[in-house]
């Protein structure tokens, strides 16, 4: 189980397919309004093969953007853990945005490729699966 210290409540998410290389990349701003439920310097959320990058954090009270240049990503448990200099203070509004980018596989989890044959031709579109034990909170 990930940790209660903030929630998320809002994720923008935009994710571009590179369908013939079998590749993806996106970037998301995930809101926690007034729902840093402690004072806390990280953020720990589910990543499965994800490559990422330019993470923030900026909070509304703090009125600082935070870089953690080197997530530390944990492949055996899929989580990633983001650490700043400053904790965020309980009740604030928080705004975590990065970029992210990895290889769409056959894995039927997260973003992924399937594919279909029409008039005698193989054709391939993406599909996203995400469920609620697999996202952040």
């Amino acid at each position: 189980r990930l940790p209660l210290d903030v929630k998320p409540t809002h994720y923008d998410v935009s994710i571009k397919t590179d369908l013939e290389n079998s590749l993806f990349e996106g970037v998301v701003k995930i809101e926690y309004p007034a729902d840093v439920k402690k004072k806390t310097s990280t953020i720990v959320f589910n990543s499965a093969d994800l490559k990422l990058n330019d993470t923030s954090l900026y909070s509304d009270e703090l009125k600082i953007m935070q870089v953690d240049h080197s997530p530390s990503l944990d492949d055996k448990v899929e989580r990633c853990v983001l650490s700043f200099s400053t904790p965020v203070p309980a009740g604030s509004k928080a705004t975590l945005s990065m970029s992210f980018s990895g290889e769409l596989t056959g894995a039927m989890m997260g973003s992924y490729k399937s594919s279909f044959e029409h008039d005698g031709t193989k054709k391939y579109y993406t599909l996203t699966q995400i469920e609620v034990h697999i996202r952040s909170h």
